[in-house]
């Protein structure tokens, strides 16, 4: 039976068995009915119902949809707000780490992780400005003093927490640096595979051949003779130019016979 057919029959079940007062409701419901879904390619909602709708939907609900609103004023001005906040607090945490990174250069790694009475350590960044650029760059800092005085393990987890841009040259020494550490720790394997990230994450003729040959000692070193063997042909298919050739071809020789 068709639809329309069933609505049809049910019109005329309610016309037999109901009073006349309810025969009269359930017309007038039947007949909404047919004209909403018989005849649903039509739009019989015009303009003024649409309006006498909305503003009946927003007298009942106006308590409701006023404090959405608030609500909602309130999570965008904490947003910029928090933002203005991080902003300014990450122009502070740049100045003040200054003298941390002159430290740092001049070897000073002591003070430069705990300051020298007159300009704030790494540590003190990292603490002082949880969440800035400055504090995640502490982080880089301090896992490369770790490595400098053989705190291996204590190094690899600063920078592993380290967050990396991609596509950056501090971002590939993080990785070689993390590989470094666990070469130190004879972890082969996993020095090899950090090596090979560092080769990946920004590719040149510089640094990539030299940490693609790194990471290939290392899959040597760990057994992984046929890892070692692939990263040396490809060092000599891209790189044929660079210092790392001589030492690929001699060993892509070695390790394929």
């Amino acid at each position: 039976m068709g639809y329309k057919k069933k609505v049809l029959t049910l019109r005329a079940y309610l016309r037999k068995n109901m009073s006349k007062q309810n025969n009269e409701v359930y017309q007038i419901k039947n007949e909404v009915v047919a004209k909403t879904t018989l005849n649903n390619t039509d739009d019989n909602l015009n303009s003024e119902t649409i309006l006498t709708k909305l503003k009946l939907f927003f007298e009942n609900y106006k308590k409701q949809i006023s404090y959405f609103g608030i609500g909602l004023v309130v999570i965008i001005s904490g947003y910029f707000g928090y933002n203005y906040y991080l902003n300014w607090l990450n122009e502070e945490a740049e100045v003040k780490m200054l003298g941390a990174v002159a430290l740092f250069e001049k070897d000073s790694l002591d003070k430069a992780i705990n300051g020298d009475g007159k300009n704030l350590g790494f540590k003190a960044i990292l603490d002082d400005y949880s969440g800035t650029y400055s504090a995640n760059q502490a982080k880089y800092y301090l896992g490369i003093i770790a490595l400098k005085k053989g705190q291996f393990q204590e190094g690899i987890e600063y920078l592993e927490s380290f967050s990396k841009p991609s596509n950056n040259l501090i971002s590939a020494s993080a990785y070689a640096s993390i590989a470094y550490g666990y070469e130190e720790l004879n972890e082969p394997l996993k020095a090899a595979g950090f090596y090979e990230q560092a080769a990946r994450i920004i590719e040149n003729n510089q640094t990539t051949p030299f940490y693609l040959q790194l990471a290939a000692e290392n899959y040597e070193a760990a057994g992984q003779n046929n890892a070692a063997l692939a990263i040396y042909k490809e060092i000599l298919k891209r790189f044929p130019s660079s210092q790392e050739k001589v030492r690929a071809e001699r060993m892509a020789e070695k390790l394929s016979n």
